[in-house]
């Protein structure tokens, strides 16, 4: 149970500012001195605004556009992605709510630990790790890639965001991830069109399609020279930006509480994005996509159990061990079950090499010594290398906390927002846990933020008593 308590509403700003004087540490790798004035200019421009009497909550309609690019943003010495952003604009309108709220006191929740002091947590245990690396910028540039995403849950949540603009955010959403899988489409046939693809993905794209077009699966899917990107600087990320909206507009399609006609635009924008997934070849997306829609389209009149969820999650394992083994969609040795594991062995040696530093991180020098590449393909362990177990410990758990609250409350929903629910439920642990074995997860901030705004989207969709503690900022007329 929480204990509600009477606070001064500086007790609002002062962690606010601070929440907002940290993302812009992470975002700007810059001098103390520029970062003193870009956290001063931010200050100033929320006082200002806390006094200006027009509606600036709509900017949370950017949001959704913002999580549809993958940009990176230079200004001189400054570099930041346009998700990024996301973060200031949520902790923005938090701090002008309070300002607006006049000196009066506020009711609030006291918080859990996974709804706030998560973060001081987080940025405690991972910054010993910056001291063993060779790279320390590299080294920063992980710890902001891993507290901007949860940041930015923390403030959607306090900022307690109406159902009715929610609603909307999470259309735009959709209607902007069709968009983008149209262009995706496009870009799969001709082969132009992808403006923000990075130099290194296009590379990457190209050794991968050398495969591809001799494999039986790119037959199947009439691959030519490009894969679909859309507004993304690498393919897999831009699959992963897909695969939640296409389950929750299957989840629309099957409802009955909504209109014939809703239902049809529905599906007919499921088939768009779908493809475009396909034509991603984000092969732990589909199947995570697949096996959600199964599910959903044998329960969605059902209570969702552990043990079905269990059995779904068991035979996505071992589907997705086969599906690796067969050369149809195993055309490189990156996509084999032995290029996985031997990413994982030489991770674990290196951990078994250094039991005592791994509580800290900083082994990614000695990982990419064994003539490894890429980071490894599993984010336990990435996490682990970079941060240490009380960090990796410390993500499994924030993920494992929100997505069971948010699955014993499923039943306290409408049927109409219970199926939608239920989609995101499935998709965003599917990403986590199952894709989280084959990839390192936590090293596009892009894509993490788009992770967190589902599960903030559903978990806002909770009646009050069922979300749990939260932060209660004030609220304006």
């Amino acid at each position: 149970m929480t204990v509600p308590e009477l606070v001064d509403r500086r007790w609002f700003w002062i962690p606010g500012f601070l929440a907002i004087a940290v993302t812009i540490l992470f975002i700007v790798p810059a001098s103390p001195i520029v970062t003193a004035v870009a956290v001063a200019c931010s200050i100033a421009a929320i006082l200002v605004a806390g006094t200006l009497k027009i509606d600036l909550e709509r900017s949370l309609y950017a949001i959704p556009l913002l999580l549809g690019v993958e940009y990176r943003i230079r200004v001189g010495p400054l570099s930041f992605a346009a998700a990024e952003l996301a973060t200031l604009v949520v902790w923005f309108l938090i701090i002008r709510r309070v300002l607006r709220a006049g000196p009066t006191k506020v009711q609030v929740e006291q918080k859990d630990f996974w709804g706030g002091r998560i973060v001081l947590a987080l940025l405690v245990c991972a910054l010993p790790g910056v001291m063993f690396e060779t790279n320390p910028h590299h080294a920063v540039s992980a710890i902001r890639d891993l507290l901007i995403p949860i940041i930015f849950f923390i403030g959607v949540r306090r900022l307690d965001i109406e159902k009715d603009r929610l609603q909307k955010m999470m259309i735009i959403y959709l209607l902007a991830a069709t968009l983008f899988a149209a262009l995706g489409l496009v870009q799969f046939q001709t082969g132009k069109f992808a403006p923000f693809q990075s130099f290194d993905d296009s590379t990457w794209q190209t050794y991968k399609l050398g495969f591809l077009l001799k494999s039986s699966f790119g037959e199947i899917l009439g691959a030519k020279d490009a894969l679909a990107v859309g507004l993304y600087a690498s393919v897999n990320d831009f699959g992963f930006y897909l695969v939640v909206p296409s389950v929750v507009l299957f989840a629309f399609g099957l409802s009955p509480e909504v209109s014939k006609r809703l239902r049809a635009i529905s599906l007919a924008f499921f088939t768009v994005v779908m493809l475009a997934l396909f034509a991603t070849l984000f092969r732990t997306g589909i199947l995570i996509v697949l096996a959600s829609l199964a599910l959903i389209a044998v329960l969605r009149r059902r209570r969702f159990s552990y043990l079905n969820l269990s059995i779904v999650g068991l035979v996505a394992v071992v589907l997705l061990v086969i599906i690796a083994q067969l050369e149809v969609v195993a055309f490189d040795d990156y996509g084999t079950v032995g290029g996985r594991l031997d990413m994982v062995n030489a991770a674990m040696r290196v951990i078994v090499r250094h039991p005592w530093q791994s509580l800290l991180g900083g082994l990614t020098d000695q990982y990419h010594a064994q003539d490894q590449v890429q980071e490894v393909h599993n984010f336990v362990l990435y996490c682990v290398l970079h941060f240490g177990w009380i960090v990796a410990a410390l993500m499994l758990g924030f993920y494992f906390h929100w997505l069971r609250k948010l699955f014993l409350g499923l039943g306290s929903l409408l049927p109409r927002e219970e199926i939608v629910a239920k989609a995101i439920l499935l998709s965003v642990a599917g990403l986590v846990f199952l894709n989280g074995m084959t990839t390192s997860l936590f090293d596009s901030v892009t894509v993490n933020i788009t992770l967190v705004f589902w599960l903030a989207i559903a978990l806002a969709s909770l009646p009050v008593g069922a979300r749990g503690p939260r932060s209660e900022a004030p609220r304006t007329a």
